[in-house]
């Protein structure tokens, strides 16, 4: 009679840990979009099963999944509202902590390597919102922008709202 409610017990602790788990969701690249575009996105995190559904707090947020686990095609509608927007990652299990994306009113660039050099410096046309990770832990980005006399350069960088994991240092 032992042996076989220990098999029960068996049984059902596996069942209970087989079943999925509510996706994580840790990073999106790009952060940001133009309002009004379209662009590929890849997110960060564990996606199981795939594809999982995406929230976000604005309904011009709208997420198309792809073939590949992570990969999304996001869509800003011209009239979302400016500004940082929390979406999350949903399955029948439940759903992500919130991160947020970025949609602004300027065009969007790629960084490209390599360019961790400023002789190597990738040109940027403004105005623009750049979008760029770090690779390694040493990784350094260059761009060369154009100004004519008395024009005023304004940079930022959004890596603490965008939970990057890093300080950062412009200059």
């Amino acid at each position: 009679m032992q042996a076989r409610s220990l098999q029960c017990t068996a049984v059902l602790m596996t069942a209970a840990t087989g079943r999925a788990a509510e996706p994580v969701l840790t990073h999106l690249h790009p952060a940001a979009i133009q309002a009004g575009t379209t662009t590929g996105v890849k997110l960060t995190g564990k996606f199981d099963p795939w594809p999982c559904r995406m929230w976000a707090d604005v309904p011009g947020l709208v997420f198309t999944p792809g073939k590949d686990a992570g990969k999304f095609s996001l869509t800003a509608a011209p009239d979302t509202p400016p500004g940082p927007h929390l979406i999350r990652a949903i399955n029948d299990q439940g759903a992500s902590a919130p991160i947020s994306v970025l949609v602004a009113a300027t065009p969007q660039v790629l960084e490209k390597e390599p360019n961790d050099d400023f002789r190597s410096a990738q040109p940027l046309d403004l105005p623009a919102i750049c979008n760029g990770r770090m690779d390694k832990s040493d990784d350094v980005d260059s761009f060369a922008v154009t100004l004519k006399q008395g024009q005023t350069l304004v940079t930022w960088i959004d890596a603490y709202l965008l939970a990057a994991g890093y300080d950062a240092m412009l200059r």
